[in-house]
């Protein structure tokens, strides 16, 4: 799968197969792919786009036993 976390990789020197190269490509993409997740998640979640789409729980008798309610 080609995305923009997969590098082009071109060989210097060596003589690596191909299954070599896809599995280099692969496991740098990989890391890549978990930098980036990392580096974008917050860590309060403050903000984030699909909490205003997700319904929070609420009870209404959380608080009838606060004397001022």
């Amino acid at each position: 799968m080609a995305d923009i976390f997969t590098p082009r990789l071109r060989v210097l020197s060596g003589s690596p197969d191909e299954v070599e190269v896809e599995a280099l490509r692969q496991a740098l993409g990989d890391l890549a792919r978990a930098a980036e997740r990392r580096r974008s998640i917050d860590g309060d979640r403050w903000g984030r786009v699909d909490d205003r789409y997700t319904p929070r729980p609420f009870n209404p008798r959380a608080f009838s036993a606060v004397p001022y309610h």
